[in-house]
């Protein structure tokens, strides 16, 4: 559906390849939107920029391990352990993923810094 508006607003064909209408709109798939609100929360979380009540919703690596692992060195969040396919697609999972997967010049930036960091690292890579 996304896919659809795009071609309507840029007057192309219905079949036209969207990445490049995307990259020339300066506009985020839903997808990329997603991951990048997912990081927002994870960095406002990581800055203590969130209500209290969720202080206990992730587990730093440093409060799960006393010994420096090689997975304590690595992230930053402790990935928890999950049996079905859509426990892939909670917060607490998915948000966990994508900030140790982030690099660390975004975790350091401000959060209207790394906000807008980040959607221009989507952007570019359509």
């Amino acid at each position: 559906m996304q896919k659809k508006a795009i071609c309507l607003i840029t007057f192309s064909d219905f079949d036209a390849h969207t990445s490049p209408l995307f990259f020339e709109l300066k506009l985020l798939k839903l997808q990329d939107h997603i991951k990048l609100q997912t990081l927002y929360f994870m960095h406002q979380f990581f800055t203590v920029k969130v209500p209290k009540i969720f202080d206990s919703f992730f587990i730093k690596t440093s409060d799960k391990h006393n010994v420096n692992t090689r997975f304590a060195i690595r992230t930053t969040f402790y990935v928890p352990k999950i049996r079905r396919n859509h426990g892939k697609f909670n917060i607490r999972y998915n948000g966990f993923i994508l900030w140790n997967e982030t690099g660390e010049r975004f975790k350091i930036l401000t959060p209207h810094l790394f906000k807008k960091e980040l959607t221009m690292h989507f952007i570019k890579f359509y």
